[in-house]
């Protein structure tokens, strides 16, 4: 099941977008998928799931179109630095086992 929400009940003018991902395997596997469609639209995909390979300075100075990351990574950094909620359009949660 896919969830999406604006944040801030619409008040966001952010285009960018974070897709929630139960486990890191999933966000990986979009990461892969995401890239190979969208790149050469000029989407620019990162992830964060706290493994060494995330994009933690692209997701810090919003310089990216969509984040794919775990719920814990994305719990852990909002309350860490609630500037990325500014950043944010919409939030889309997979629910997906």
């Amino acid at each position: 099941m896919l969830i999406a929400m604006v944040t801030g009940a619409g008040q966001s003018t952010s285009s960018r977008a974070v897709f929630l991902l139960p486990a890191r395997a999933l966000v990986n596997d979009k990461y892969t998928e995401f890239t190979r469609k969208y790149e050469r639209s000029g989407v620019t995909t990162i992830r964060s799931t706290g493994e060494i390979s995330d994009d933690h300075a692209a997701l810090m100075n919003g310089r990216y179109d969509i984040c794919l990351m775990t719920y814990e990574k994305f719990g852990s950094m909002v309350l860490a630095h609630p500037h990325l909620l500014r950043q944010i359009g919409t939030v889309i949660v997979d629910e997906s086992k």
